[in-house]
């Protein structure tokens, strides 16, 4: 049977400030939510069992790591080189590629065996959860089928490469390494080396009227477009009032809220907006703005200088940022751990 593989992706993106903690892992939108933390820290290929005339490539004590387990994690990071315009693909080229997908399976498989043992209470049940995660993820049950053979696997392949997640997971929380306790002490002393990624940038609250005009239009509707936030802007200056005409007239959705954007920072709109609404006194008029939107009037209702964040507001983002960074640590060392213990044997020839 030939070995198949499933390839499993999270990704994490959480701003705060001018923090940007971004830990981007690989995935299929096949088995969605499993382990979420440690695949943040890991990223694995999932493979199920090969046997017949596919060349091993590695073992991990006498357990064999195949070819056609390497290969597809080769060809995917080959297909990225080549759409940033790879034209030919060399010896040293695909020794450097197959390395790291290869160290992924040794760590994988060295995980696998350490987590054979486990006892998972309901595992089945949960095994039953997730693939009906899957069903809920597709429109139909035919559209699931479809998906799960278009990877080349059975629905049986998909339950064994969840019941494996499902038992490493069980076995690093044993392990102590996952769900880390983070201390309030250590949360107040990264956020008082961290302060200056705690503050908030100063920001303006802006109005603003938008008459639609794309760069691209047809000239007479930009034309008519100009006209018309000319005799809005004069009204305004007349002394109608700037709420009340957005409301009647500006073609932007805020135009519900009288124009009221809220507090902004540079570079929430374009840079012509920007200049503009940057440099205005709280209470002035604007003079008509030209963007790539169309044409604008802008006031500026209030200012809020630089300011840092209350520790109450970031409490809990820091408190699991540092949760992640300790179990990405003791994960690392148990790995270490793990392979030190272990026969591991590479067989480079083969992957040439």
């Amino acid at each position: 049977m030939k070995k198949k593989n499933l390839f499993i992706q999270s990704a994490l993106y959480m701003p705060y400030g001018r923090i940007l903690i971004a830990e981007k892992i690989r995935c299929l939108p096949a088995v969605w939510g499993l382990m979420a933390v440690f695949l943040c820290m890991i990223p694995f290929s999932f493979s199920l069992a090969s046997e017949g005339g596919d060349s091993v490539v590695a073992k991990v004590n006498a357990q064999n790591i195949y070819r056609s387990q390497l290969d597809p994690e080769v060809d995917k990071l080959l297909s990225k080189y080549k759409k940033h315009g790879l034209q030919k693909t060399s010896p040293e080229l695909l020794r450097r590629l197959q390395k790291e997908p290869l160290e992924r399976l040794i760590t994988q498989e060295l995980l696998f065996q350490a987590s054979r043992d486990m006892v998972v209470q309901g595992i089945e049940d949960r095994i039953d959860e997730q693939m009906q995660m899957l069903r809920k993820r597709a429109v139909s049950g035919e559209q699931l089928v479809e998906s799960i053979k278009n990877m080349k696997m059975t629905a049986k392949e998909t339950r064994d490469s969840i019941r494996k997640n499902l038992l490493i997971e069980a076995y690093l929380e044993r392990q102590g390494i996952l769900n880390p306790e983070i201390r309030e002490e250590d949360i107040r002393q990264y956020y008082e080396k961290n302060r200056n990624s705690f503050m908030r940038p100063y920001s303006a609250r802006v109005s603003h009227i938008l008459i639609k005009a794309p760069n691209d239009g047809d000239p007479e509707a930009i034309r008519r477009a100009r006209e018309k936030i000319e005799e809005i802007h004069h009204l305004i200056a007349d002394g109608e009032k700037f709420p009340e005409m957005a409301q009647q007239y500006s073609e932007c959705d805020s135009a519900s809220k009288g124009g009221d954007l809220g507090h902004i920072s540079r570079g929430y709109m374009p840079s012509e907006f920007d200049k503009v609404a940057f440099s205005l006194q709280e209470g002035e008029l604007s003079d008509i703005v030209r963007t790539r939107f169309g044409f604008h009037i802008i006031t500026v209702l209030g200012k809020k200088t630089e300011e840092l964040i209350p520790l109450d507001e970031v409490k809990e983002f820091i408190r699991r940022y540092l949760a992640r960074e300790l179990t990405r640590k003791r994960i690392g060392e148990h790995i270490s751990d793990l392979r030190a213990k272990a026969k591991i044997e590479e067989f480079p020839q083969l992957i040439q």
